[in-house]
């Protein structure tokens, strides 16, 4: 993680369908990755799956490193991964003040994922909400709320794309079918005009 390399193979080979839900993630906010060399890749570029797997939430450009669990028995219903987030970084946690909670066993919590319902976990100390959760649908309640920001933003570019074309690409004549988003950033959007090869970044609003 420190050398900046990429870790998509080590990720869950369900990781790229999107009708797929990382209960875990959603719920949590918790990754984890399969602790197993890059000589095991295989066609589909992924490692072995492995005996051990690493777990870890992420905040901006900082990543915490939970623990290191086997895959049998199951650690991904198990609350010590929240607890030992709320022992370290209590930061990531929204706490839920005048609140109580049942403590749930592992086939519990496995049941309120699978029917989408979200629930608080009682720490060592305090009840906290890990994640913002899901969706009735079972989508990330966090991803949800991004994407209406970007198609917000996208809505908007499209106005003052169609307002200024001339001036930001002045060799071509036809916007609608010529320019293109190529890029989404964490502070803006890349264009590119088809026409004229011409690329344009535009800040975020939201």
């Amino acid at each position: 993680m420190t050398a900046g390399q990429p870790l998509a193979p080590y990720l869950s080979t369900l990781a790229n369908k999107l009708v797929t839900h990382d209960h875990l993630l959603v719920h949590w906010g918790v990754h984890h990755l399969h602790l197993e060399p890059l000589c095991t890749l295989d066609e589909r570029g992924y490692v072995a799956r492995a005996d051990n797997l690493l777990f870890f939430r992420v905040n901006g450009a900082d990543i915490h490193l939970i623990d290191i669990l086997p895959h049998n028995p199951s650690p991904f219903a198990q609350d010590e991964l929240v607890k030992i987030v709320d022992r370290n970084w209590p930061q990531l946690h929204q706490q839920m003040r005048g609140f109580t909670t049942r403590v749930l066993s592992p086939a519990q919590i496995k049941k309120l994922r699978k029917g989408n319902l979200n629930t608080a976990v009682q720490t060592d100390t305090r009840v906290v909400m890990p994640a913002f959760g899901a969706t009735s649908a079972g989508r990330s309640l966090a991803g949800v709320l991004e994407a209406d920001r970007i198609f917000a933003d996208l809505r908007r570019l499209e106005g003052l794309v169609a307002e200024n074309y001339e001036r930001w690409f002045p060799r071509s004549s036809a916007w609608i079918t010529n320019v293109r988003l190529v890029g989404v950033e964490k502070d803006g959007y890349n264009l590119v005009d088809g026409a004229s090869g011409y690329t344009l970044q535009l800040e975020r609003t939201s």
